[in-house]
């Protein structure tokens, strides 16, 4: 242990050292990336060192991002292709079909029930209808006009919502700092239908639903504000908000 103490301290004094003379504020981002490729040559207890006081010398703590690269060129399609309509080009907008939460590389959560499940620091969730269902953390809006949004407190330059639909969804309507990204309806027909065609509504009968994660990438590294609204044709059901950038 003492050894362990003794080589700690000898680190957190010659990382200063190498980044005091740049100006971190700046080019902290940048640093990062070089001296990440120096740190992997470094024995292991440097590194976990290295991955703990690094964000504090670069000045790069309070970004959500954490580094990861932005996406650049067309929006990826969902697993069933693309969905829904984009409907704007000054930033990447994706449409990733699944549950982002269980991404190879998943966004911060902010699950739409709040109430029930608080929100980590970073942001804060508010919504506004008349008529709201909650389910575990799931919150589903019956009224053309409701809307439900996250507002980040951290700076980031991904944001997102997981919306999610069954039979009786209808269209929803995403917007980020005010403008419109995308929209599409999210109703999924997911209930078998007896001999008259009438549908049966059990959880052994109902099964799957609209999954999709809706992302903008690209933006600004500050705060956004990610907003869906219920457009019409039926219930908006959302999950969560995901603050920094996701990738299936």
């Amino acid at each position: 242990m003492k050894q362990i103490r003794n080589r700690g301290v000898l680190l957190y004094l010659v990382l200063p050292v190498m980044v005091f003379s740049i100006s971190a504020c700046a080019y902290g981002p940048i640093i990062r990336v070089y001296l990440d490729e120096f740190v992997n040559l470094l024995p292991r207890w440097m590194q976990e060192g290295y991955d703990n006081f690094a964000p504090i010398l670069l000045g790069v703590g309070n970004d959500v991002t954490e580094g990861q690269e932005t996406p650049t060129g067309p929006a990826p399609k969902g697993v069933e292709g693309l969905v829904g309509e984009i409907l704007t080009n000054e930033f990447t907008v994706s449409v990733f079909g699944g549950n982002a939460a269980e991404f190879s590389t998943p966004p911060k959560i902010f699950i739409a029930n709040y109430t029930e499940y608080p929100s980590p620091p970073g942001g804060k969730i508010t919504y506004y209808a008349d008529t709201v269902y909650p389910f575990y953390g799931w919150l589903s809006f019956p009224n053309m006009g409701s809307w439900i949004e996250l507002r980040s407190t951290e700076r980031t330059t991904s944001i997102g919502v997981e919306v999610w639909g069954d039979y009786a969804d209808g269209w929803v309507v995403v917007s980020v700092d005010g403008t419109q990204i995308w929209s599409g309806n999210t109703k999924f027909e997911n209930c078998e239908f007896d001999s008259e065609g009438n549908r049966i509504v059990s959880p052994e009968t109902c099964a799957g639903g609209f999954f999709y994660y809706i992302q903008a990438s690209g933006l600004e590294n500050t705060s956004h504000i990610i907003r869906a609204e219920n457009a019409g044709g039926g219930e908006m059901t959302v999950y969560f908000f995901g603050l920094g950038f996701a990738n299936p």
